[in-house]
Protein backbone atom coordinates (compact mmCIF):
# COMPACT_ATOMS: atom_id res chain seq x y z
CA UNK A 1 0.00 0.00 0.00
CA UNK A 2 2.94 2.69 1.12
CA UNK A 3 4.14 1.54 -2.52
CA UNK A 4 0.87 2.53 -4.56
CA UNK A 5 1.24 5.69 -2.59
CA UNK A 6 4.45 6.59 -3.07
CA UNK A 7 3.75 5.96 -6.71
CA UNK A 8 0.68 8.72 -6.93
CA UNK A 9 2.28 11.27 -4.94
CA UNK A 10 5.61 10.99 -7.35
CA UNK A 11 3.08 11.29 -9.90
CA UNK A 12 1.31 14.46 -8.95
CA UNK A 13 4.83 15.38 -8.68
CA UNK A 14 6.04 14.32 -11.83
CA UNK A 15 2.97 16.41 -13.18
CA UNK A 16 3.78 20.05 -11.35
CA UNK A 17 8.07 19.70 -11.77
CA UNK A 18 9.64 21.00 -14.51
CA UNK A 19 13.09 20.26 -13.84
CA UNK A 20 11.74 16.11 -12.89
CA UNK A 21 11.79 14.65 -8.83
CA UNK A 22 14.04 12.15 -7.66
CA UNK A 23 13.42 10.17 -4.66
CA UNK A 24 15.38 7.58 -2.88
CA UNK A 25 13.65 4.63 -0.96
CA UNK A 26 15.37 2.32 1.72
CA UNK A 27 13.34 -0.28 3.54
CA UNK A 28 15.36 -0.82 6.50
CA UNK A 29 14.67 -3.83 9.05
CA UNK A 30 13.92 -1.99 12.62
CA UNK A 31 15.20 -4.74 14.94
CA UNK A 32 18.27 -4.79 12.86
CA UNK A 33 19.08 -1.18 11.25
CA UNK A 34 19.95 -3.43 8.27
CA UNK A 35 18.97 -2.05 4.73
CA UNK A 36 16.67 -4.48 2.68
CA UNK A 37 15.98 -3.10 -0.43
CA UNK A 38 16.31 0.35 -2.24
CA UNK A 39 14.51 1.89 -4.78
CA UNK A 40 15.35 5.40 -6.99
CA UNK A 41 11.81 7.00 -8.82
CA UNK A 42 12.93 9.22 -11.73
CA UNK A 43 10.10 11.76 -12.91
CA UNK A 44 10.18 14.31 -15.36
CA UNK A 45 7.99 15.49 -18.33
CA UNK A 46 5.57 12.98 -17.64
CA UNK A 47 7.80 9.94 -17.56
CA UNK A 48 8.43 7.44 -14.20
CA UNK A 49 11.24 5.86 -14.11
CA UNK A 50 11.64 3.18 -10.68
CA UNK A 51 14.86 1.95 -9.88
CA UNK A 52 15.55 -1.53 -8.07
CA UNK A 53 19.08 -1.12 -6.31
CA UNK A 54 20.93 -4.09 -5.38
CA UNK A 55 23.19 -3.78 -1.91
CA UNK A 56 26.33 -2.38 -3.77
CA UNK A 57 23.90 0.51 -5.32
CA UNK A 58 23.58 -1.27 -8.99
CA UNK A 59 20.97 -1.44 -10.96
CA UNK A 60 18.80 -4.95 -10.87
CA UNK A 61 15.51 -4.10 -12.49
CA UNK A 62 13.81 -1.16 -13.54
CA UNK A 63 10.31 0.08 -14.72
CA UNK A 64 10.01 2.57 -17.20
CA UNK A 65 6.41 4.33 -17.50
CA UNK A 66 6.21 6.35 -20.15
CA UNK A 67 3.25 7.17 -23.19
CA UNK A 68 1.17 4.64 -21.51
CA UNK A 69 3.49 1.92 -21.78
CA UNK A 70 5.11 0.40 -19.27
CA UNK A 71 8.44 -1.42 -19.22
CA UNK A 72 9.92 -3.63 -17.25
CA UNK A 73 13.48 -4.60 -17.50
CA UNK A 74 15.41 -7.24 -15.65
CA UNK A 75 19.11 -5.94 -15.70
CA UNK A 76 20.66 -9.18 -14.64
CA UNK A 77 18.58 -11.61 -17.24
CA UNK A 78 19.16 -8.99 -19.81
CA UNK A 79 15.12 -9.33 -20.59
CA UNK A 80 12.32 -7.04 -20.56
CA UNK A 81 8.33 -7.10 -20.87
CA UNK A 82 5.98 -4.52 -22.01
CA UNK A 83 2.95 -4.30 -20.53
CA UNK A 84 0.59 -1.71 -22.69
CA UNK A 85 -3.62 -1.34 -22.48
CA UNK A 86 -4.10 -3.98 -25.42
CA UNK A 87 -1.62 -6.39 -23.87
CA UNK A 88 -3.26 -6.54 -20.03
CA UNK A 89 -7.16 -6.40 -21.62
CA UNK A 90 -5.54 -9.59 -23.20
CA UNK A 91 -4.50 -11.38 -20.02
CA UNK A 92 -7.28 -9.79 -18.02
CA UNK A 93 -9.79 -11.68 -20.08
CA UNK A 94 -8.27 -14.94 -19.82
CA UNK A 95 -8.23 -14.56 -16.36
CA UNK A 96 -12.04 -13.67 -16.23
CA UNK A 97 -12.57 -16.64 -18.25
CA UNK A 98 -10.66 -19.05 -16.36
CA UNK A 99 -12.41 -17.60 -12.86
CA UNK A 100 -15.81 -18.15 -14.63
CA UNK A 101 -14.82 -21.76 -15.53
CA UNK A 102 -14.22 -21.91 -11.22
CA UNK A 103 -16.91 -20.17 -10.22
CA UNK A 104 -19.48 -22.41 -12.57
CA UNK A 105 -18.20 -25.18 -11.05
CA UNK A 106 -19.00 -23.61 -7.46
CA UNK A 107 -22.69 -24.32 -5.44
CA UNK A 108 -25.26 -21.78 -5.67
CA UNK A 109 -24.58 -20.16 -2.32
CA UNK A 110 -20.83 -20.27 -2.58
CA UNK A 111 -21.43 -18.49 -5.91
CA UNK A 112 -23.51 -15.91 -4.56
CA UNK A 113 -21.21 -15.22 -1.90
CA UNK A 114 -18.25 -14.58 -4.13
CA UNK A 115 -19.44 -12.91 -6.72
CA UNK A 116 -20.88 -10.33 -4.15
CA UNK A 117 -17.57 -9.89 -2.85
CA UNK A 118 -15.67 -9.41 -6.49
CA UNK A 119 -18.36 -6.80 -6.75
CA UNK A 120 -17.66 -5.04 -3.98
CA UNK A 121 -13.62 -4.80 -5.19
CA UNK A 122 -14.32 -3.83 -8.27
CA UNK A 123 -16.39 -1.18 -6.84
CA UNK A 124 -13.04 -0.30 -5.27
CA UNK A 125 -12.69 1.87 -1.58
CA UNK A 126 -15.29 4.52 -1.14
CA UNK A 127 -13.94 6.00 2.14
CA UNK A 128 -10.55 7.48 0.83
CA UNK A 129 -10.19 11.21 1.09
CA UNK A 130 -7.27 13.66 0.29
CA UNK A 131 -7.09 17.06 1.99
CA UNK A 132 -4.31 19.27 1.95
CA UNK A 133 -3.02 19.71 5.86
CA UNK A 134 -0.94 23.44 4.91
CA UNK A 135 2.38 21.70 6.89
CA UNK A 136 5.91 21.93 5.81
CA UNK A 137 8.23 20.05 6.66
CA UNK A 138 11.84 18.89 6.86
CA UNK A 139 13.80 16.10 6.26
CA UNK A 140 17.48 16.30 6.43
CA UNK A 141 18.50 19.01 4.09
CA UNK A 142 15.24 18.81 2.20
CA UNK A 143 11.86 20.44 2.93
CA UNK A 144 8.86 18.81 2.12
CA UNK A 145 5.17 19.70 1.48
CA UNK A 146 3.70 21.53 -0.44
CA UNK A 147 4.20 25.36 0.55
CA UNK A 148 7.86 24.11 1.98
CA UNK A 149 11.02 26.34 0.17
CA UNK A 150 14.27 24.70 -0.37
CA UNK A 151 15.77 23.93 3.09
CA UNK A 152 19.48 25.44 3.24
Amino acid sequence: MRTVLAFLVLALAAVAADAGVVIHMAAKDLPSGTASGQTVYYAQGGSLRMDSLDDRGHVTSFDLVRDGVIWRVDVTRRTYRKFDKASVQAQTQVADQRFQAILANLPPERRAMIEQRMKKLREGPTDITWSDTGRSDKAGSFGCGSRSAPAS
